[in-house]
């Protein structure tokens, strides 16, 4: 937790956006963690294929992972 990844964005959602960082399974970024403003959005401001850069910020008791791209 705290650890900064580059990694690509494979899927939008309503509710935020899937991150490939190279862990065993994908992590989410909550809409928002998006970004410092507040967003309608996710596929506004990310699209499927978009290299980023986030942040695990926690791993949940059931192996989500969740990140953030504001801060990092």
């Amino acid at each position: 937790i705290g650890e900064i990844y580059d990694g690509e964005v494979v899927g939008v959602r309503p509710f935020g956006v899937f991150v490939n960082f190279g862990a065993e399974r994908d992590g989410m970024v909550h809409i928002s963690q998006i970004a410092p403003w507040r967003i309608e959005n996710p596929g506004d401001v990310v699209n499927v294929g978009q290299p980023v850069r986030v942040k695990l910020i926690d791993i949940r008791d059931d192996g989500k992972l969740q990140l953030t791209m504001k801060g990092k």
